[in-house]
């Protein structure tokens, strides 16, 4: 991956490569370094756009910080996040949620802001991340009615018809669960509440790269792969959804490359900081 990275740049700066230079290095991952350099650029929301967590963290609604409050031990407890981490953590949060006092907290946060701390960037550019996520890939997804996500539901639902091969239609069909039902926990949290932490990573190379279109197509991309077979088939003695969900999580423990790629197939292309094509 260096190597790759290192005869790529050739000299140059991580933010000097087109965006059609980097696609073909984002499926075989990223070196931290360059993240915590590209990432703060790809985010949708510029540099003094948020406001600091200093200032904000102490305004959120005494709701809003409860359950921030019972949902911290619950946040990712298999992530090696310190005491000193989740106290990062929970001011992030605290933070957003008085930035978006009509959404306060809704959970799938937490797992994000979460990713975004783990990486090592500090509680500002944090928050400016989670932030330009929820406005850029979440829009009005953790609002009481859920209602942005609601309506990705349908284009999600269009899409799959419109893209999914025959095969994985009837498969799909097979599984008898509302496609949003299905998809909520993946949208949600950009991935990140499931997805192997490096698997995660490397969706949201992609996701503030290429924008919303990214988290479409990993998930449809996921469904091509992994749905269970037709049913009669011996794999279905377990129940459809859970297979689902334990085929995608194996798949993308062991060749995380192979959904990132299939994803990259499927996918739009945006300029970093632009909006789905």
């Amino acid at each position: 991956m260096h190597l790759r990275w290192g005869a790529a740049l050739a000299g140059r700066q991580p933010w000097e490569l087109s965006a059609e230079e980097l696609r073909p290095l984002l499926a075989g991952g990223m070196p931290l370094k360059h993240r915590l350099a590209l990432w703060p650029r790809w985010f949708s929301l510029p540099p003094g756009a948020v406001g600091r967590v200093e200032e904000l963290c102490g305004q959120a609604s005494g709701a809003a910080a409860a359950q921030i409050e019972l949902d911290m031990p619950r946040t990712h407890p298999q992530w090696p996040l310190g005491d000193a981490a989740r106290h990062t953590l929970r001011r992030v949060l605290l933070a957003c949620a008085a930035r978006y006092p009509e959404v306060g907290y809704c959970q799938g946060m937490g797992h994000m802001a979460a990713t975004l701390i783990i990486l090592g960037f500090d509680e500002d550019l944090a928050l400016r991340g989670l932030c330009s996520l929820m406005e850029s890939c979440c829009e009005g997804y953790h609002d009481a009615g859920l209602s942005g996500w609601r309506q990705d539901a349908n284009v999600l639902g269009e899409l799959a018809t419109r893209t999914l091969s025959p095969e994985a239609l009837r498969r799909l069909q097979v599984v008898d669960v509302p496609l949003e039902v299905l998809a909520s926990e993946h949208f949600l949290t950009v991935g990140s509440r499931s997805w192997p932490l490096e698997a995660a990573l490397r969706l949201w190379d992609l996701a503030l790269l290429d924008g919303p279109s990214a988290v479409f197509c990993s998930f449809l991309a996921l469904l091509e792969l992994f749905l269970p077979s037709v049913q009669g088939e011996a794999d279905l003695e377990a129940e459809p959804v859970e297979l689902f969900r334990e085929r995608a999580l194996l798949g993308l423990a062991e060749n995380p490359v192979e959904v990132l790629e299939c994803t990259q197939r499927r996918g739009g292309s945006r300029q970093p900081g632009g909006h789905p094509s």
